[in-house]
């Protein structure tokens, strides 16, 4: 490798002992853009390392570097001429981009805080029992320590010497499998981290607390302690929270959202032991998106969820233990999704409010046996998913005077025997799929006069497929005016001679 002196991009080199494979071969190589060295345990001493000469390669903006199978099969003895030998690697100081993989020594190099790097990633470093002092790094925008298992704080060495200026520039900060960590601490309870407006938290079992971020606007927190969430309360300039996989967490108490006025976006996923939400998200008056998403054992949404009046987004999926649902006051709800409350019987009084909404999506209800009479009001309705709602025998007679609504879906509707024939009221409708009702005997007269129909899905509907049959069903002439048409697996002539513009729009119903 080292012959080829005009050799300018390199993007992984493998290091290995025999002729031709040592680090030397890009001592004169002229390298550009980004390189991964793998297999640095070959590497014996500080003086081979530095015989790469990486110091003198200008334009490479971000380095590699990587130790065995991630750190976990070296042999601890070598650990020592580890630490030399990553002294040795030492980059040129336009380099931007450094990740660390399976670094097996206790300290790291002194030159680490010296570059002008403006990203980092330290990952699976097992043996580093202090962070380096990357506080003192001004440009430095992006962090990730991900799975240094033998550090127990973040303290005063972390931000450098100058703590007042500590991480002038830092805005994405990622702490993942530290299983050890305990404490994170400022200076003396000053701010710290003034620019940081991303934070993501993962699996950080002993963390209890995190420091004053008044700048951070992103929080993700997930499979960590549960009472770090009491730390929520004092992130005030919050506007996304996700609380993910907090598997023994039973309720979001009192106090965890006093004051959070900005808060747009909140995410509580993979909850499995939650049983109730707080009151206080009635008081989140910016709130304009809600998932609640894997909390199993979750029996009702609080009545304060009617003072969200910002509210345009709410999904609800996979709350197994929730068996009715009442939503009211979500003036400016515009997409609603209930999927996969196994328990749910029934949505109750409310909804005919929901007069912003553009599409609703009921999946996987089994248990769901009709939808509210009350909601003919939802002029503002665009798209209608019901799905796998085993018991669901009609659609609900409101619907007929929607005549916004421009996608109709049903899918696994075992009970439909028929679809109404005020379907033809339906006036601005354009697509229609029809998917696993096997039930549906056949089609009503009301589909000739949707003259906007653009596009026809049936498929795993056998009645409906025979009597669908292109010139020959005895249904062929309710929809014979539709451009496209797929019945059952094949397209009609008409959609195959346009190149079968109609396959992105059933793609676009498979399940996410």
């Amino acid at each position: 490798m080292g012959e080829l002196k005009f050799l300018q991009t390199l993007p992984i080199f493998i290091i290995g002992q025999d002729r031709g494979c040592g680090i030397k071969e890009l001592q004169d190589l002229n390298l550009r853009g980004s390189l991964i060295i793998r297999n640095l345990e070959n590497v014996m001493s500080r003086a081979d390392a530095q015989e790469a000469n990486l110091k003198e390669k200008p334009n490479l903006h971000k380095l590699c570097f990587s130790w065995g199978s991630w750190g976990h099969y070296i042999d601890l003895k070598l650990a020592g001429n580890v630490e030399e030998t990553f002294e040795g690697l030492r980059p040129h100081s336009n380099l931007k981009r450094l990740e660390v993989k399976g670094y097996v020594g206790v300290r790291f190099p002194h030159w680490m805080t010296s570059l002008n790097l403006v990203e980092i990633s330290l990952i699976n470093c097992r043996r580093c029992e202090q962070l380096p002092q990357l506080g003192q790094l001004p440009l430095l925008k992006v962090l990730v320590i991900q799975g240094m298992h033998a550090v127990k704080s973040i303290g005063n060495l972390f931000y450098g010497d100058n703590v007042a200026e500590g991480f002038p520039s830092l805005e994405k900060l990622r702490l993942e499998d530290m299983p050890n960590l305990e404490e994170w601490s400022g200076f003396n309870g000053r701010e710290v981290l003034p620019c940081l407006n991303r934070l993501f938290v993962v699996r950080c079992p002993k963390l209890t607390t995190l420091p004053c971020l008044q700048s951070l606007k992103k929080l993700k927190l997930k499979d960590s302690n549960e009472m770090l969430l009491g730390s929520v309360a004092n992130l005030t300039s919050l506007s996304y929270l996700n609380i993910e996989d907090f598997k023994e967490l039973r309720s979001l108490s009192g106090g965890l959202f006093p004051n959070h006025t900005r808060l747009l976006t909140l995410n509580i996923w993979g909850c499995a032991k939650l049983e109730s939400l707080s009151r206080e998200l009635g008081n989140l008056a910016a709130l304009e998106s809600l998932s609640v998403v894997y909390c199993d054992e979750l029996v009702s949404l609080p009545e304060e969820l009617q003072n969200l009046t910002s509210l345009q987004k709410l999904r609800i999926q996979d709350c197994k233990g929730l068996t009715s649902l009442r939503l009211q006051g979500l003036s400016s709800l515009k997409h609603l999704t209930i999927q996969s409350c196994k328990s749910l019987t029934s949505l109750m009084g409310g909804l005919q409010h929901l007069t912003a909404l553009q599409s609703l999506y009921i999946m996987e209800c089994p248990e769901l046996a009709s939808l509210p009479e009350d909601m003919q009001h939802l002029m503002s309705l665009r798209q209608l998913r019901i799905w796998h709602c085993d018991k669901l025998t009609c659609l609900p007679e409101w619907l007929k005077h929607v005549t916004t609504l421009e996608e109709l879906s049903i899918w696994g509707l075992k009970s439909l025997t028929a679809l109404p024939e005020w379907i033809g009221n339906l006036s601005s409708l354009q697509y229609l799929n029809i998917i696993k009702c096997d039930k549906l005997g056949c089609l009503p007269s009301g589909l000739q006069l949707l003259t906007n129909l653009d596009r026809l899905i049936i498929r795993d509907c056998p009645q409906l497929e025979k009597r669908c049959e292109k010139e020959k069903g005895e249904d062929w002439h309710y929809i014979a005016h539709i451009p496209d048409i797929e019945i059952g697996y094949t397209k009609s002539e008409s959609e195959s001679a346009r190149g079968g513009k109609g396959c992105g729009r059933l793609l676009g119903l498979k399940r996410r």
